[in-house]
């Protein structure tokens, strides 16, 4: 048993391996084995768990994932980690390391891959400057995950769990429970950051997500710009804009009434109108 998220642990593991943080990755490094050991419990990762974990580095947190889970895939662009990687990992024959852009993994072919474990978890200290683009591909895929923990910016943490709302805050909110878990100081990490992060929990219900990609593009039109109306907003896109305001009035949405004021009832049964 290393502890490789042990502040010595991940100097040793740097300087034997000549390894500096990428910036252009968006790399920092955690070495707070307490915050390590959060995160995991944050997964209530089961027996039969297969875990995806988005941006391993150098395996601090991979290894715990490991001790819990049955199976564990980690995903990497640096070509750099994938030596560090073998050699921080060797005790855990049930991690495999894949170099590739988890923005280009094909999901399905993920899903047929681990349909003999009994539970999907995905896991992520996320690279800043892709979490949106990167949550917003977990949100809408039809495969069955049971949760996702993601690691992030703690002001962009604060958003996606506040009232405030947004079409990835709705997004979330439609297929499950957000919750804020806890914030991560930047004094934990090698480099340290110029702010703080926080971890968020997004629970799963079982639904179907079968036209979720166009409802979130839906969604994106509403708030296209905020200051404007709705009707303003998808007037835009509408090739019909009578039958825009007749879909609005069955609705009982005041077309003078901005995408912020919405539920997500609301615009679900705008969707399905239209």
């Amino acid at each position: 048993m290393r502890d490789i998220g042990k502040v010595n642990h991940t100097l040793e593991i740097l300087n034997h391996f000549e390894l500096r943080a990428k910036k252009s990755f968006g790399q920092n490094f955690l070495v707070d084995i307490n915050i390590i050991r959060n995160i995991v419990e944050c997964a209530h990762i089961k027996e039969n768990t297969c875990v995806v974990e988005i941006g391993p580095g150098i395996g601090g947190l991979t290894e715990y994932i490991a001790r819990a889970a049955k199976k564990v895939i980690a995903y990497d662009i640096d070509e750099r980690l994938m030596d560090v990687l073998a050699y921080s990992l060797s005790e855990y024959p049930n991690v495999e390391v894949r170099l590739q852009d988890f923005l280009t993994v094909d999901l399905h072919s993920l899903a047929e891959e681990v349909k003999d474990y009994e539970h999907l978890i995905i896991i992520s200290n996320l690279p800043y400057y892709i979490t949106s683009e990167l949550l917003t591909k977990i949100m809408i895929s039809p495969v069955k995950i049971d949760c996702f923990v993601g690691m992030m910016q703690k002001e962009v943490a604060l958003k996606l769990t506040s009232k405030e709302k947004s079409p990835l805050r709705l997004l979330m909110d439609c297929v499950g429970e957000v919750n804020y878990e806890f914030t991560v100081t930047a004094n934990v990490f090698i480099p340290k950051p110029n702010v703080d992060s926080a971890v968020i929990l997004v629970t799963f219900k079982e639904m179907n997500k079968e036209n979720l990609a166009d409802f979130y593009r839906f969604l994106q039109a509403c708030f296209k710009q905020r200051r404007k109306t709705i009707y303003n907003n998808l007037s835009q896109v509408a090739q019909d804009k009578d039958k825009l305001k007749d879909v609005l009035k069955t609705c009982n949405i005041d077309s003078k009434l901005r995408a912020e004021q919405l539920s997500l009832d609301q615009f679900k049964e705008l969707y399905d109108l239209i």
